[in-house]
């Protein structure tokens, strides 16, 4: 039943974007109005910390549709003791055709499409709670939504603070003075990379987000079979949330986008 369950995300022209964020500024009605822009679209829990991400979804309409010139995104961390932000790397892919098995596949919305909303997140990232996407304010998104379409997100993580947990080097790991349980577990005097962090960070590295470089000091062969062949990014964002498995507890990450 899980994966029918959706929230809406408004779409409303009068929504503006930000230009100088402050969550704690509540003095002006215009201050509050931005705040209260806001909509949730993801929320977990990792490193023990509980966080939220919210969006602001900015464009116009055509007629029945809205059109998306850019997407505002900002993070909040509610409970736990690792602050986690934005790595600065956010992209979208769209599934136009779903298969007829597909829980989102509802005959009300005869041309639904799902959007898949990729954000990069890292542990010990205070400094970066809010994040453009595209991040040059000059290229309009200009993707267009209808009633009813779909809303996917998909965060993931890069290794925080490589230098201390000492995931990229393999000869000395064992001596790392923070384990990143995302990527890697302790046994003892023994620290190592899991067989699904290894799978993370190969796919990390598909999406250029770590060099071959950073693998083999890892100890990973960048021959093996997973590394041979490079992935497109879409086919890597698609391997890394796979590659989660039922190890996660469910979240919500499905949304309907409603137009005013």
């Amino acid at each position: 039943m899980h994966e029918n369950l959706k929230y809406t995300l408004r779409l409303d022209e009068s929504i503006k974007e930000f230009r100088s964020f402050n969550a704690m500024n509540r003095n002006t009605i215009q201050s509050r109005a931005e705040i209260g822009d806001w909509q949730p679209i993801y929320s977990d829990i990792k490193y023990g910390t509980h966080y939220f991400l919210y969006g602001k979804f900015l464009g116009e309409k055509d007629g029945d549709d809205f059109i998306i010139n850019k997407i505002q995104l900002y993070l909040q961390n509610y409970t736990g003791s690792v602050s986690i932000g934005f790595n600065g790397y956010v992209a979208m892919d769209i599934v136009d055709q779903m298969d007829e098995n597909d829980p989102d596949n509802d005959p009300r919305y005869t041309y639904r499409k799902k959007y898949y909303l990729h954000i990069g997140l890292e542990g010990f990232k205070m400094e970066s709670k809010t994040q453009n996407y595209p991040e040059d304010h000059t290229t309009p998104l200009n993707i267009r939504l209808k009633q009813g379409d779909i809303l996917i997100t998909n965060p993931f993580f890069t290794p925080a603070i490589p230098d201390i947990s000492l995931i990229y080097d393999n000869k000395n790991r064992n001596e790392s003075n923070f384990v990143d349980d995302l990527f890697m577990e302790r046994m003892g005097e023994d620290v190592f990379i899991t067989p699904e962090g290894e799978e993370a960070l190969v796919n990390l590295y598909h999406l250029d987000l770590i060099s071959e470089e950073s693998l083999l000091t890892a100890g990973i062969d960048e021959q093996n079979e997973q590394t041979k062949t490079k992935l497109s990014k879409i086919e890597a964002y698609k391997a890394y949330k796979e590659s989660k498995g039922i190890t996660f507890a469910c979240r919500p990450e499905n949304a309907f986008f409603q137009i005013n």
